[in-house]
């Protein structure tokens, strides 16, 4: 090899490109272009009917229907070098309280393991992360996966992973203890150990890329939080094969909760469904949705009398969404709508062994483009 081939060789190794990119170069052949990037941008609009602030004791006045901006949302991904991946998600919106949604970068160490840091998803929350269902499916804060009434599911803080990709896939992820009910002040209000401080969390998930060579590949996810006093446990199964996409998933929330020196647990119970038909015209689909609480030894039987909006629900719920995404055009402009119904059972204000159905129906319209 010549010297000004040698160096060069060097050069692209020292920035992490391979001996090929740089032999490529002086052979005139066209180089990897690094970085590569990818966008992903949503945004809709949410009508609501407030059925479940809809009250029916005073105090508690039917609520006015709601037609809100939601999900304007930008998302930047690529690959900075062969071996470093990022992505970074901004919002866009009138109720976003911060312009940075999520930010990750990841290093391949190898064709099998990476590590990556930044503010991400809690992967607890099963298969709602990788099909980005929760994003415009469904209502707008379903407790268990949108953060209400537990501490994992939801954006962490601060993040750092350990993954691996064989026969069995495998990730670990470390955060900090997410906050995610707290009062107007910002104080926790509700779960947990209400230690002093803040306590890292762990989980743990794993994955088969098969199930007995089939199209089925199951799922294990354990998590603890709050010192090790509280775990979540979660199974599932997701089918794809041709233009079927199909998961199920269950979750149950050990919640501890110590007051006065006594320690209870409540048992937070998730179920979830979804059946996805990939059509060169449409994608339609259907999901369902199911949540309850058992709290200690005093379970309640519903929400709250005074719950005022669908992000305040703590309790019984159930969820059906039907809807599809229009793929005419690809993925670079794919309008959705979808239909989703929910239903509750809330506490009477003057008694709350007594209660009474409440539905809720919203209709979700908007546009998907990734590039």
């Amino acid at each position: 090899m010549k010297p000004f081939a040698q160096i060069l060789t060097v050069v692209a190794a020292a920035c992490g490109v391979s001996t090929a990119f740089g032999q490529g170069m002086l052979k005139g052949t066209e180089p990897a272009a690094w970085p590569k990037m990818g966008h992903e941008f949503r945004s809709g609009l949410t009508y609501d009917n407030r059925g479940f602030a809809s009250g029916d004791q005073a105090g508690h006045p039917k609520s006015l229907a709601t037609m809100t901006v939601e999900r304007a949302k930008l998302k930047f991904t690529g690959d900075l070098a062969p071996d470093v991946s990022f992505f970074v998600r901004l919002a866009f919106e009138p109720t976003a309280k911060q312009a940075l949604d999520y930010a990750m970068l990841t290093l391949r160490l190898d064709e099998h393991w990476s590590i990556g840091s930044g503010k991400t998803w809690n992967y607890i929350s099963g298969y709602e992360w990788p099909n980005s269902l929760a994003e415009y499916v469904g209502t707008s804060a379903f407790p268990f996966t949108m953060g209400a009434t537990t501490v994992l599911s939801g954006y962490s803080k601060q993040t750092f992973e350990l993954a691996y990709k064989g026969g069995i896939n495998w990730r670990v992820q470390l955060f900090d203890d997410v906050k995610v009910v707290s009062d107007d002040k910002g104080n926790r209000t509700s779960g947990g150990y209400f230690s002093s401080g803040i306590q890292p969390a762990a989980s743990l998930q794993l994955q088969l890329d098969s199930l007995a060579g089939t199209a089925w590949k199951p799922l294990l996810q354990l998590a603890t939080y709050d010192a090790g006093h509280s775990r979540i446990v979660s199974l599932g199964g997701q089918y794809k094969d041709g233009p079927w996409l199909t998961y199920v998933q269950t979750a149950v929330d050990l919640q501890a909760q110590i007051n006065s020196g006594e320690r209870t647990i409540h048992q937070r119970s998730y179920a979830n469904g979804l059946i996805e038909y990939s059509h060169p015209e449409w994608t339609p689909f259907l999901r369902w949705q199911w949540f309850d609480i058992k709290q200690g030894g005093t379970n309640l039987k519903g929400n709250s009398a005074s719950v005022k909006d669908v992000s305040d629900i703590d309790d019984n719920i159930k969820s059906l969404s039907v809807g599809g995404r229009f793929m005419r055009y690809g993925e670079r402009f794919m309008p959705y709508f979808a239909l989703a119904a929910s239903q509750g059972d809330f506490q009477d204000s003057s008694d709350e062994t007594t209660t009474k159905i409440r539905n809720l129906a919203q209709i979700k319209l908007g546009v998907i483009s990734k590039l």
